[in-house]
């Protein structure tokens, strides 16, 4: 028990009684920082929603393109040049205005 005197020290201490008008500014202060806490987690929660809504493009968009094109148009990587390699090792380029992308 000699080991946890400190801790015994400690608990009893913050433990004590404490002064109601002591109580009442750490309440009112513990209430503003939560209450900006909370309205920043709301935020947080809607610009999540908004950009999720604009990520999303039709499937039948996505049948069309290769998975590279898709990569590029959800990472919104403007003028990218995308090159394929076919079978043969043969590259094609494709121009991003022509794409589409």
């Amino acid at each position: 028990m000699v080991l946890f005197g400190w801790w015994r020290r400690n608990v009893r201490t913050l433990r004590k009684p404490k002064n109601a008008a002591l109580a009442e500014k750490w309440y009112q202060r513990l209430s503003v920082l939560y209450a900006f806490l909370a309205w920043n987690a709301v935020g947080v929660g809607l610009y999540g929603m908004s950009r999720k809504k604009q990520n999303n493009f039709s499937l039948e968009n996505k049948a069309e393109l290769f998975p590279d094109e898709q990569t590029t148009q959800k990472k919104r990587l403007i003028n990218a040049r995308i090159i394929h390699l076919n079978k043969d090792f043969k590259h094609e380029k494709k121009d991003p205005a022509a794409a589409g992308v």
